[in-house]
């Protein structure tokens, strides 16, 4: 795997602007729309996108139950369940603090591709570099935010779970990066939805359109940018540099989270976010820092 160019962090900070406001459409939707019917309306949203792209552009399904399988859990853990928690957990968790618990993901996406990957093996630079940016997060929303931990547990622990979905995704994606984009999205997407409405079916009753404007809007929007357009960039940095490479984006969409808020709600961020800036992306350098150092090696030899 090659050392990580400007591109590769342009697309990562890029991904984090887009990820970064699904927290506030989110927070929009969820007022309104219920937390199952709102993930029913995003993948159903997605998946009529994706299956209109795919008649277009693949019309290619993959032989073979193991990668129908991988396809599966892929829908399941990357949208399917950790939409459903998430927005179930924001009904009652603030965003800020959303945004630290999901901080997690990149530990635990380091702990999940050391069992099931053989280039991205756990080292000290990676673990102190995580923990250096969850640091910042927890700068960033200041301790004010952090003394809501434990008021709703179960809230809480949903959207950890949430977050350890993504780390189990983003090593599940490794291995269908031969399946071409569109046929992985619309499958995926397509496999996930059927749980999701039947699920949403079972505990919120039948779906329908009697909804407002803004929350439907969000949903729309979350649909199309958040997921269809996000999941083809995630795919992309997956393939060019890892699992572990990508899951630092979450220690930088609570930066775009606060400037999202800023936009919308005119919620003013303090001087402590400069610094929380200072710090996130130096616990990204520290991750980075011994594949860089091995990679030069590796080029001199």
């Amino acid at each position: 795997m090659k050392m990580p160019s400007l591109s590769d962090y342009a697309l990562l900070f890029f991904l984090s602007t887009i990820w970064g406001s699904a927290f506030v459409f989110t927070t929009i939707a969820v007022r309104d729309i219920p937390p199952a019917t709102q993930t029913s309306f995003r993948l159903l949203g997605s998946a009529f996108i994706l299956w209109v792209l795919f008649a277009i552009y693949s019309r290619y399904i993959p032989k073979g139950i193991k990668v129908h399988f991988l396809i599966f859990l892929s829908g399941l853990l990357g949208t399917a369940i950790p939409f459903l928690l998430i927005s179930w957990g924001q009904v009652v968790v603030a965003p800020g603090l959303t945004a630290v618990l999901m901080a997690v993901m990149p530990l635990a996406t380091l702990g999940i591709a050391h069992f099931f990957t053989r280039d991205e093996k756990f080292s000290l630079n990676k673990f102190s570099g995580v923990v250096l940016g969850i640091t910042g997060v927890a700068i960033l929303v200041g301790p004010s935010v952090l003394s809501g931990i434990g008021t709703d547990f179960w809230r809480q622990g949903a959207i950890l779970l949430a977050a350890c979905c993504y780390a189990a995704n983003a090593v599940v994606t490794k291995f269908l990066l031969d399946v071409p984009k569109v046929t992985l999205l619309t499958l995926s997407i397509s496999y996930g939805l059927l749980p999701v409405s039947i699920f949403s079916y079972y505990k919120e009753g039948a779906i329908h359109l009697d909804y407002g404007f803004s929350a439907l809007g969000s949903v729309a929007l979350l649909a199309a940018f958040h997921t269809v357009f996000a999941s083809f960039l995630f795919i992309i940095l997956i393939k060019r540099q890892g699992a572990s490479f990508l899951s630092q984006i979450n220690l930088l969409i609570p930066l775009f989270g606060v400037f999202w808020a800023y936009i919308f709600f005119q919620e003013k961020p303090s001087i402590h976010v400069a610094f929380a800036l200072i710090v996130i992306l130096s616990g990204i350098l520290v991750a980075r820092g011994r594949s860089f150092k091995t990679k030069e090696v590796a080029h001199v030899k």
